[in-house]
């Protein structure tokens, strides 16, 4: 089974974490959601899986005059909704995402939409303008009927990191990379392909 994988595409490097296992206190670290059921891990202990990701994100770091963006992306999300965080995970690889600066983390879990500033042990950047920090999203509303369709879109945010959040309609997202300084982000609804949300980050 392939947890955990890399690829460069054009000016990006691509990274896909483990969130589930193969760090301390992971969610499925020994058994799976139900509890019951054994599950991971893949590496031969808790090192070996971030040991890889660590070499990894500075291999891509070093290489940023050739590929000048890098993208991880994961099932659960560090930060979300409700000033919620995810410890384990933010323990495990938030300093490696700062160190080797990974520019946008996205993931799903949550079966909704949100956009999240940068931001770094819950310390907010609420410019995408050359930040010191990853930007999150999560963009787990693809499909799932856990997900309570409505016409309406209202959003209050309730964390200092939220910039926009959807847990109404179906969508999904694009990522374009202009060049080696500026990248956009879309979120695209499903109801009418319409340009819901979206951000530019911009790079030195």
């Amino acid at each position: 089974m392939i947890h955990r994988y890399s690829y460069n595409y054009g000016l990006a490097h691509f990274v896909a974490i483990n969130t589930e296992t193969d760090f301390p206190k992971a969610p499925e670290f020994s058994h799976g959601d139900s509890g019951l059921l054994p599950a991971g891990g893949f590496g031969r202990d808790e090192k070996e899986y971030l040991d890889w990701l660590e070499a990894d994100l500075k291999a891509a770091n070093a290489s940023r005059a050739e590929r000048p963006w890098i993208f991880a992306g994961g099932h659960r999300q560090m930060y979300g909704t409700g000033n919620s965080i995810e410890p384990n995970l933010q323990n495990a690889v938030e300093e490696l995402f700062q160190k080797y600066g990974v520019d946008v983390y996205f993931s799903g879990h949550k079966h909704s939409y949100t956009r999240m500033y940068p931001v770094y042990q819950s310390k907010v950047s609420t410019s995408y303008v050359r930040p010191n920090a990853t930007a999150y999203v999560i963009v787990g509303g693809a499909g799932c009927d856990e997900m309570k369709i409505s016409d309406g879109l209202t959003f209050t945010a309730s964390s200092p990191w939220e910039v926009y959040h959807d847990g109404s309609h179906y969508g999904t997202g694009r990522l374009t990379v202009y060049n080696r300084t500026h990248m956009k982000w879309e979120y695209i609804l499903s109801d009418d392909l319409s340009v819901a949300d979206s951000f530019v980050l911009v790079r030195e």
